[in-house]
């Protein structure tokens, strides 16, 4: 009788796991792209338009080798090192921006310095990591 109960439960069950997949996916909360090579781009994409809005000039970007997320759902963290200067308003605005905005996005390893210590409203050498998930099935 148990398991007719269970497999009467499986349709709704079912059900439910392909409406929580929409939601997910129409959330926005996770890098577009079918591969990691795409969900990369979409992710480069995003931090470059943040960083024009915020008169950042970007120098250099390394795509980190993409890794499986560490929980049981089919996630992989997809991750950039980014250096770029800009003056101290507008890294509050860019990393304001990178961490309310979606998709949701993850800042490591800040590093800020002032190239000119003798000017106090020079512009500020940054790097960081910042990272984001995809639930993409296929790595590329």
């Amino acid at each position: 009788q148990q398991y007719h109960a269970l497999g009467e439960q499986r349709a709704r069950l079912a059900d439910q796991v392909s409406e929580n997949e929409r939601f997910v996916a129409d959330s926005g909360s996770y890098l577009a792209g079918r591969s990691d090579v795409l969900a990369a781009a979409a992710l480069y994409e995003r931090v470059g338009s943040v960083l024009e809005r915020a008169d950042g000039e970007l120098r250099s970007t390394q795509v980190l080798p993409a890794q499986a997320a560490k929980t049981g759902v089919p996630l992989r963290l997809i991750a950039l090192k980014i250096r770029f200067i800009i003056d101290i308003d507008g890294l509050r605005d860019a990393l304001y921006e990178l961490e309310i905005g979606k998709p949701y996005l993850f800042i490591e390893e800040l590093s800020i310095q002032r190239p000119d210590t003798s000017n106090p409203v020079s512009a500020l050498d940054v790097s960081l990591t910042i990272g984001g998930y995809t639930e993409a099935k296929q790595s590329s």
